[in-house]
């Protein structure tokens, strides 16, 4: 088994260059990453996005939402969690959770942490989870992933993964909520992101200096390729999930209460109306009709609303109030 270690802590380029390690390095070897990302929500490949993350909070506070090849929940990443990723040839059933969590949990035993493992993919301590674990596989190969929360900022993963309260009605894997803990929580002892990385890469390996693979210009060239395609596409995060319908309700000083009832399709909007006690000199339906068929971005709803005066449908709403509410990201 061969090392990997990520030179950046960017999420899109790690999901790039995990996805780029999978698909493009030699298959006569397996491989072992460590990585880490800057605070930002990875959701499963069958998620819904507006459905796992508060769109407004992640807006304000810059934090990216990506989506990962693998199935599985909505979790919040920052430099107090430690990702790791296998690749290894097989597939289900003959990859047990077993041979991917005994590192794990030989780690934290050194610790002195009591970490066991829950249902299919969890590792627990006394029932709460530090450890979620994911699985893409293709082609005979598998690519096994998995969180360890050491000392992530609680505060800010309850914030952003709490959704707010619209109606939406999809066929997407939601996430199950769960009663997590920080490692740093469960010892005695001063607990740091690095120290646990080097004791499980050495249950890994077997040592602390194993074979490394050295990535080149034309790796890191061809990861930021697939970084720009895919990672960083609003498509891929945002437009991939097929068909939902969502109601939202808003009232905007000034204006009044608005309600928005949408069907979304990949990302688009396919019908739309909108209802309240606004106050407007022209028919609603005007500015229904001008939006059908817009991206849910809200560069793209503004590029909309250039060709109206909004006032003459909604008087007194802004127009990037508007475009927030439409696309999520308005408080």
């Amino acid at each position: 088994m061969i090392y990997l270690e990520s030179p950046s802590v960017e999420p899109s380029f790690n999901l790039a260059l995990e996805e780029y390690a999978f698909q493009r390095l030699s298959r006569k070897e397996e491989y072992f990453m460590l990585w880490q990302n800057r605070s930002a929500v990875i959701i499963g490949k069958h998620q819904n996005a507006r459905e796992e993350v508060n769109l407004p909070y992640a807006s304000e506070h810059q934090i990216p939402v990506v989506r990962r090849l693998s199935g599985g929940g909505a979790v919040y990443h920052d430099l107090g969690n430690l990702n790791f990723t296998y690749i290894v040839d097989g597939e289900d059933p003959e990859l047990s959770m077993e041979r991917f969590a005994g590192p794990l949990l030989s780690a934290c035993r050194e610790f002195g942490i009591d970490a066991r493992l829950q249902g299919r993919n969890d590792v627990t301590v006394n029932g709460r989870k530090f450890s979620g674990n994911a699985r893409y596989q293709e082609d005979g190969r598998t690519m096994h992933h998995g969180t360890i929360l050491i000392r992530v900022d609680s505060r800010v993963m309850g914030q952003v993964l709490k959704v707010p309260e619209d109606k939406i009605a999809s066929k997407g894997v939601k996430s199950v909520p769960s009663r997590v803990v920080n490692l740093a929580e469960c010892t005695g002892m001063e607990l740091t992101v690095p120290q646990f990385a080097a004791v499980l890469r050495e249950k890994v390996f077997g040592t602390s200096h194993p074979a490394q693979y050295s990535w080149t210009k034309e790796d890191l060239a061809c990861v930021e390729e697939l970084r720009k395609k895919r990672y960083d596409a609003w498509e891929w995060n945002y437009g991939n999930f097929t068909v939902y319908d969502i109601e939202k309700k808003k009232r905007v000083e000034g204006c009044g209460t608005v309600r928005i009832s949408m069907r979304v399709l990949g990302g688009f909007v396919e019908a739309l109306s909108i209802r309240g006690d606004f106050l407007g000199s022209r028919p609603v339906e005007e500015l229904e009709a001008l939006l059908c068929g817009c991206p849910l971005r809200t560069d793209a709803v503004l590029a909309k609303l250039e060709a109206v005066d909004l006032r003459a449908y909604l008087y007194g709403m802004p127009p990037e109030v508007f475009a927030g509410i439409l696309c999520g990201t308005a408080e």
